[in-house]
């Protein structure tokens, strides 16, 4: 049977136009705010705005539809907003500082959830994925710029309204940051979105995929993010062996490129090579830690970690409240708020109550991602790059330094975790026989 791919049936705008306008206001962030708007993030203005109306257009097109399978991930994202909400209640910070807090880990998450549902087409969901994954290569190109020219590039081009830029003590390198935010932040953007077009490369091949992919290569190790660095290769690397037919022959070959890097390394040190690689900054002052910049650093995560338990042993149901981690918070005012491991922040502040939501939102995206990702369907590769990007965060850079929930990152997984979703279901809907082939990534859905 001919796979068809458009589903068309009455429903509240089934468009992509939203979640486009969102992805280029997420990319293309730092430009927009360059607008003179009185102090006012345009950009951020118009990713509320979208998201705001892709949750209301999302619930709407549920309603109207009582017989679509409502996903355990939606189940949980309506969770963890009610469960905020009730936290909410007695809380010693701003009532507007704790709806900020809400929106920025709760509400920007039901992005997923109007191009899960609303997508009507697998086109408009691939079309989504091209746009963001081209804006991707865009923005790293710039980031590169903002590194090798920041002598020659005017102070708007480098740093964000809403941010600082990062550098290294003693040396005049400039960390980029793409203008979406602080370095971190765009090294989380970054790795994403490695994870994302290498697995579309490696299914479809591709000239400019690949470019794409070296871009933001080149643009994470300039950022100078250690966690970015590793993550990224360990992603590549995961993603390359868990798309081969033979994964022993594929994990062998891995590790053998591994121990052959390891060995040309072990050579430069007997060469010549040697002095310049010993006194260049990555492996010096980077990886060494001898930058003092480098060293303040490592101590502020272990204070986040030390931070993290503290609170959260002497609040460990509730937490310390919500936004009480926020940037100008209580706690940050009196220099113990926690600034880097995503972990301990949401443990800290929202408690085991808290906590307990948002690991049911992280599981049930898991398992769906991982669903997708195996059965090599419509989707699958989307799946796979989001999956990948997930374990690394949530087994790794969330307890040490990440920006998972800095807005370009956050809602940019959201969107895009929507959109293989979307795939799935309208090849399903389109084709219910699919779900029986070899090999479908498409499950059966009750309709």
């Amino acid at each position: 049977m001919t796979s068809v791919h458009t589903l068309d049936h009455p429903g509240p705008a089934q468009t992509a136009v939203l979640p486009a306008i969102a992805v280029a206001a997420l990319s293309l962030a730092g430009f927009i705010n360059l607008a003179p708007t009185g102090g006012v993030l345009l950009a951020t203005v118009i990713v509320d705005a979208c998201v705001a109306a892709m949750a209301g257009l999302a619930l709407l097109q549920l309603a109207n539809e009582p017989t679509a399978r409502v996903y355990p991930w939606v189940v949980a994202l309506v969770a963890l907003a009610v469960t905020y909400l009730a936290l909410m209640v007695g809380g010693t910070e701003s009532l507007s500082s704790e709806l900020s807090t809400w929106r920025n880990v709760a509400l920007y998450a039901f992005a997923a959830v109007y191009t899960a549902y609303c997508l009507r087409s697998q086109e408009q969901a691939e079309r989504l994925t091209s746009l963001a994954i081209g804006l991707a290569g865009v923005l790293a190109l710039f980031g590169v710029a903002q590194a090798l020219l920041a002598a020659r590039l005017p102070g708007f081009l480098l740093e964000p309204k809403d941010a600082v830029v990062f550098g290294y003590y003693g040396t005049d390198i400039v960390r980029s940051n793409g203008l979406i935010g602080n370095t971190i932040v765009y090294a989380t953007y970054l790795t994403l979105m490695v994870a994302v077009t290498w697995a579309r490369w490696l299914e479809r091949r591709g000239r400019f995929l690949l470019a794409v992919v070296g871009l933001l290569l080149v643009a994470i190790y300039l950022t100078y993010s250690r966690a970015a660095m590793a993550g990224s290769v360990v992603v590549l690397a995961g993603i390359f062996v868990v798309t081969r037919r033979d994964v022993l022959r594929a994990s062998l070959r891995a590790l053998a490129l591994a121990v052959g890097l390891a060995l040309g390394v072990l050579v430069a040190f007997a060469t010549p090579l040697r002095a310049a690689i010993e006194s260049s900054f990555a492996y010096r002052e980077l990886f060494l830690g001898q930058n003092a910049s480098v060293q303040g650093s490592n101590a502020a995560h272990a204070m986040d970690v030390t931070l993290g338990i503290q609170q959260f042993s002497a609040n460990p149901w509730i937490g310390t409240g919500v936004a009480s981690q926020a940037q100008f918070s209580t706690l940050s005012e009196y220099g113990i708020s926690i600034t880097d491991g995503a972990f301990w922040a949401r443990l800290a502040e929202t408690g085991l109550l808290g906590m307990t939501a948002h690991l049911a939102v992280v599981v049930t995206a898991a398992a769906t991602l991982c669903r997708l990702a195996v059965r090599r369907g419509p989707g699958s590769s989307l799946a796979l790059g989001l999956l990948a990007f997930t374990i690394f965060q949530f087994m790794g850079a969330a307890f040490v330094n990440s920006a998972f929930y800095g807005k370009t990152p956050f809602v940019m997984y959201w969107i895009l975790f929507g959109a293989a979703v979307a795939q799935n279901r309208l090849a399903l809907a389109c084709d219910p026989a699919v779900s029986s082939r070899p090999g479908s990534s498409v499950e059966r859905v009750a309709r």
